[in-house]
């Protein structure tokens, strides 16, 4: 799918040129379809195993024997699981031999799945030989003379009448109508049990799905210019997100269930309670994703949609965990532990993959302006843009006031070049041009009159309406917000996390489990590592001076990267490079360090050589995130902000880390380690820990 850009003339001096759309061949980065095609293809086809796959088998138990007098009689049981089968075999077997000694066994057997001609002895139909009914199957004798055989079936109608018709039998001449027996009934239970019926809803449910995208990404390429560059397509996103997170919370639930055999009993299992109790839920989770955090409707970052997951599924867990408890369900606890498991790891993963498989198609875009052209816009788009989950397509920037501090006519970030539409005199008039466009408003100040009366017409516009203010440096995360009854006050409750003593325990608790868990599993990396540094003679650590908590000096460790005489080394350096000095006085880093040794380049490029800092972390010296540990010359950098860095430990890793690492100025990496100490959270740090793996596979910064 190719979206399109707008543009828009420059003049502002007449109405119909300042809020009239030029649309132009812009196409966004090129996607490939294919690949999306084929997954949706191989889920129809999934869907379709799922729907009609084999059912579970029955076992027809067959006793055929040979009596005296040259008659041969059938027994035929309805369907039964494999054991019971035999044992009802072996019942029928010991039965005649006790009272039919010199009866001769023809054949025994379970047959699988009744065959046409089984179907028929079960029907009403006239058969051509001597038949009897009994509860669960029929009897049919065969002779030379039907009156034998007729006599034969009379002896076992008697015989059944003396031992108080419990097994019933009732004899029909040939070629006589008898009456239906439940076959056709049993039949349809075998084949359609709760299971059996769930996997058809999970097909069904797949194959809906489908079709529902395929059907959109058709009618959206009929779609004109116009009409595609305004277009988004919310209900298919709900029905996606929902259907997924659905199809996650059952599938689990079957995939933990699976039939360890084909037997009917075995695709039983199921009683109508645990189904029930599994459905409501599937259900209550379903609805809390929906109508109370809206993740259906509403577009949020990664991070903080990800930690609302697992917020519900922990509790869900709990509600779950209570419920079969109380009920009685019977379900083994590793199974149950198991399947909730799955869907903590599972319904954020299948969110993100079709998000992207929507995205590839064009259908996961929805179309957003930012109001605003000043820094807090452009901040406000980069921050966007770094999370692709949300689908924001920024079409332009909309200018409101003609004495706006941006007066050009486009805006260029990075190598995008967006479009400033100047609204500043028919501001009433956007609404009608933007559609279903998502409003983003990133005003300079929302404390200035103009721009309250202007976020207060666009709220008057428009229903969902998203605003970044510009309150950079104010602590966010944790931050509670209250408000005076009838008075437009806000009152904010800011806390430092980390200045408290309960955060700091659990903090530390998080670091030494996950330090120690680290040190037991990366042990063997640490012996190869350290066998290859010590080849050249010199040691396998190095502990470099570094700055602490509270300012109190500690060894920070790290696999030997550099020659045993670096000193030396960068001093002749940067006496004889100027350009070296420079870029040494910068941040204390050498892009191409002379010092460092092959095996060192190599750790450098991939973090490993941070490495043995799981050991300052056991030893309280660093923590798992943190701020980098520096040196004493440049606690001078941090400024004002020293204090912050001061209170906590240093960190292994850090936001600076996922945000650039080397590829960032120092007073970006400040206030990136500032702004993480103000904000801390044990979400953030399993956040920071699982980006940083990103990072180190793709070796981001590192040098």
């Amino acid at each position: 799918m190719i979206s399109k850009n707008f543009a828009e003339s420059s003049s502002s001096t007449q109405l119909s040129q300042s809020n009239q759309f030029s649309f132009i061949d812009t196409p966004s980065p090129t996607k490939t379809t294919r690949s999306s095609f084929v997954i949706l293809i191989i889920l129809l086809f999934i869907a379709l195993g799922l729907m009609f796959m084999p059912r579970p088998t029955s076992y027809y138990p067959e006793v055929i024997v040979d009596t005296p007098d040259s008659t041969k009689i059938d027994f035929l049981f309805t369907g039964q699981d494999k054991s019971k089968c035999e044992s009802t075999v072996n019942a029928i077997i010991t039965a005649l031999m006790k009272g039919c000694r010199e009866c001769a066994i023809r054949s025994q057997t379970c047959i699988k799945n009744p065959t046409e001609e089984m179907q028929q002895r079960f029907s009403e139909a006239p058969l051509p030989v001597t038949s009897a009914r009994i509860i669960n199957g029929v009897i049919t004798y065969t002779a030379t003379n039907a009156d034998i055989a007729m006599a034969a079936c009379k002896e076992s109608e008697r015989q059944a009448s003396l031992m108080g018709n419990q097994n019933k039998i009732a004899c029909y001449a040939a070629n006589t109508t008898r009456p239906h027996t439940s076959f056709d009934k049993q039949q349809i239970q075998a084949t359609h049990t709760a299971y059996t019926l769930l996997l058809a809803l999970c097909g069904g449910l797949i194959s809906c799905l489908v079709v529902a995208i395929i059907i959109t990404y058709i009618r959206a390429s009929n779609l004109s210019v116009e009409q595609l560059t305004l277009n988004s397509h919310p209900y298919l996103e709900k029905f996606t997100l929902a259907s997924v997170d659905a199809l996650i919370l059952l599938g689990t639930f079957l995939a933990m269930s699976w039939p360890t055999n084909d037997d009917i009993n075995h695709w039983s299992q199921f009683d109508r309670t645990t189904v029930i109790s599994h459905g409501l839920i599937i259900l209550l989770t379903l609805g809390w994703f929906w109508l109370l955090l809206e993740h259906y409707t509403r577009r949020r970052p990664f991070w903080d949609e990800l930690r609302e997951i697992y917020r519900v599924l922990t509790i869900m867990f709990m509600v779950s965990s209570a419920s079969a408890f109380l009920i009685g369900t019977e379900s083994g606890r590793t199974t149950f532990l198991i399947v909730w498991a799955l869907n903590f790891l599972l319904i954020p993963l299948t969110r993100s993959i079709f998000k992207n498989l929507l995205d590839n198609i064009g259908l996961w875009q929805r179309p957003a302006i930012i109001i605003g052209t000043g820094e807090n816009a452009r901040d406000a788009y980069l921050a966007i843009q770094s999370e692709r989950g949300m689908g924001y397509k920024i079409l332009g920037f909309i200018k409101v006031y003609a004495d706006e501090q941006n007066s050009h006519d486009k805006m260029i970030i990075g190598s995008n070049t967006f479009p400033i539409l100047d609204y500043s005199a028919s501001l009433d008039h956007l609404h009608t041009r933007l559609g279903n466009c998502q409003v983003i408003v990133a005003l300079p100040s929302l404390s200035d009159e103009k721009n309250q009366l202007t976020v207060q017409k666009i709220l008057a516009y428009f229903s969902n309406v998203h605003i970044i203010p510009s309150i950079r440096g104010l602590p966010l995360f944790g931050t509670q917000l209250s408000h005076f009854f009838s008075h437009e006050v806000l009152f904010l409750t800011v806390r430092n996390n980390l200045a408290r003593r309960g955060y700091k325990w659990i903090k530390l608790t998080f670091d030494l489990l996950a330090a120690s868990l680290l040190l037991i599993l990366l042990s063997p990396v640490f012996l190869i590592i350290s066998y290859l540094i010590r080849r050249d003679g010199g040691k396998a650590f190095y502990g470099h001076t570094r700055v602490g908590h509270n300012g109190k000096p500690f060894k920070c460790l790290k696999f030997r990267s550099m020659r045993s005489d670096a000193d030396k080394v960068l001093k002749e350096l940067l006496e004889k490079d100027p350009v070296a000095r420079a870029e040494w006085d910068k941040d204390f880093k050498l892009k191409n360090d002379p010092r460092i040794t092959p095996i060192g380049q190599f750790l450098r490029k991939t973090s490993l050589d941070e490495l043995p800092q799981i050991i300052n972390v056991i030893k309280r010296e660093m923590s798992l995130v943190g701020p980098r540990p520096i040196v004493t010359a440049e606690l001078e950098r941090y400024g004002d902000y020293v204090n912050l860095y001061l209170q906590v430990l240093p960190g292994v890793t850090g936001l600076w880390q996922v945000s650039g690492r080397n590829d960032t100025t120092y007073t970006e990496r400040v206030n990136l380690d500032a702004w993480y100490v103000q904000n801390w959270s044990v979400w953030y740090d399993i956040a920071i820990l699982f980006k940083t793996i990103n990072v180190v596979i793709n070796r981001r910064g590192a040098y």
